[in-house]
C-alpha cells in the first residue's frame, strides 16, 4: 500500500464545453511515440452521418483492443444518450488490472463517472493502481469531482484537461535522460536522479552488485554469473548474462575506478559495444543525494553501426527509464523519465 508520499496520480478535471477530452488520448499517443510504455484505457465515441453518437468504445492503450461499453437505447433510438453495458465495462477494466503486472511508465483511466461514484465500474481498478504507487492520470468530469476527492482523501493533484498542463505534470515528475556525441565521436547518455537518502546509503545500494538485477528491465533477462557476494573494488571483474533485442550474450566489465561515496566507473571488457564506459557519481544535495549516470559508448561496425543508432538510443532510454523508476521505488525518488538530445560535449 502506498503512503501519501508515494502517490503518483493526478485527476484530469474535465469541464464540458470548455475542454477537449481528446487531450488525454492525444497525450498518451505523444508519450508512446517518445518511447514510453503507457497502459490503461481511453474512450472513443463514434457518430453517424447525422451527428448522433452510435456507441462508445473503451480502447486498451497497450494493445489497441476495443470494447464497446455504451450504445444507443433500444427504447429511445433517436436519443443522443447511450446506455451502459455493465458487463462490457468490467472487461474495459482489464488494462488497468494488467498494469499492476506490466508496470508501465504511465497508466491512464479515462473514466470516473456515475458508476465509479457508486463504487462500481472501474473504481476498484483505479484505486488499486493508485495504491500500488504507479503513475496514473484519471479523467474526472467536474460533476464527479466532489466524490473523487472524498474517495481519494483529497490528496491527489488536479489538472485541467489541457495538453500543456499534462506535459508540465509529466515534466515535473521526470528525470532527464540526455543523449549526445562527444568530441571524439563517441555517443553518450547522461541522467540525473535525486534520492531522499544519505549518500553512504545510496552508494551502498550500488556497491551491492546483486541490486543490478532489481533495477534492470525483466525483458533483458539480466543475470550475474560471477559468484556473489562480490567484493567490489578497483580492478574487480564482473560477468553477466543478458539479452538485447532477443539475442542472448555474455558481458564482462571491470571496475576501473572506485571511490566510496563519490564515484565509481566500470568499463566493458567484452560485450556488444566496441567500447562502453559508465561513470556513477554521487553528490550530497539538501536532505538527500543526487546521482548522475554518464555512459560513453561506441557502436561496433562503424560506419554501418550508425544505422542502428536510433534503435540503440531507444533501447538505452528504456533501460535507464526502468532503472530510474525502480531506484525511485526502492530508495524513494524520481519515478519517471524524459529523454532529450544534446549536441557535442567534451
Amino acid at each position: 500500500m502506498s503512503t501519501e508520499a508515494d502517490i503518483q496520480a493526478a485527476a484530469i478535471v474535465f469541464r464540458d464545453g470548455e475542454h477537449d477530452r481528446r487531450a488525454l488520448a492525444d497525450f498518451a499517443r505523444e508519450l508512446v511515440d517518445s518511447g514510453y510504455r503507457v497502459g490503461g484505457m481511453v474512450q472513443e465515441s463514434s457518430f453517424d452521418d447525422q451527428g448522433r453518437r452510435t456507441h462508445i468504445d473503451s480502447v486498451d492503450l497497450a494493445t489497441g483492443q476495443r470494447v464497446m461499453i455504451n450504445q444507443p437505447s433500444r427504447l429511445f433510438p433517436d436519443s443522443k444518450e447511450c446506455t451502459l453495458d455493465t458487463a462490457a465495462l468490467a472487461a474495459a477494466g482489464a488494462p488497468l488490472r494488467r498494469a499492476l503486472l506490466d508496470r508501465p511508465d504511465l497508466v491512464i483511466a479515462e473514466k470516473f463517472s456515475e458508476q465509479e461514484e457508486s463504487g462500481a465500474g472501474l473504481a476498484d481498478d483505479i484505486l488499486a493502481v493508485i495504491a500500488e504507487g504507479l503513475p496514473i492520470l484519471v479523467l474526472v468530469p467536474e460533476p464527479a469531482l466532489a466524490c473523487w476527492r472524498e474517495v481519494t482523501g483529497g490528496r491527489i493533484a488536479e489538472l485541467p484537461c489541457e495538453a500543456g498542463a499534462l506535459r508540465r505534470w509529466w515534466r515535473d515528475r521526470t528525470t532527464i535522460i540526455e543523449h549526445g556525441t562527444t568530441q571524439n565521436g563517441d555517443q553518450f547518455l547522461e541522467t540525473v536522479t535525486s534520492l531522499p537518502r544519505a549518500i553512504d546509503e545510496v552508494f551502498a545500494f550500488f556497491a551491492n552488485a546483486e541490486n543490478l538485477e532489481r533495477i534492470t528491465p525483466p525483458e533483458l533477462a539480466f543475470r550475474i554469473l560471477t559468484p556473489t557476494p562480490i567484493d567490489i573494488k578497483e580492478g574487480t571483474i564482473i560477468d553477466y548474462r543478458l539479452r538485447l533485442f532477443g539475442v542472448p550474450f555474455n558481458w564482462r566489465t571491470r571496475i576501473v575506478q572506485w571511490q566510496p561515496n563519490d564515484q565509481f566507473i566500470d568499463e566493458q571488457i567484452r560485450g556488444p559495444y566496441q567500447s562502453w564506459r559508465h561513470r556513477h557519481s554521487f553528490v550530497e544535495c539538501g536532505n538527500g543525494t543526487r546521482m548522475t549516470d554518464r555512459v560513453e559508448y561506441r557502436l561496433p561496425f562503424r560506419p554501418s553501426g550508425l544505422i542502428v543508432r536510433p534503435l540503440v538510443r531507444r533501447q538505452l532510454d528504456r533501460i535507464f527509464r526502468y532503472r530510474a523508476i525502480a531506484i525511485g521505488r526502492l530508495l524513494g525518488g524520481d519515478t519517471a523519465v524524459a529523454s532529450r538530445q544534446r549536441g557535442q560535449a567534451g
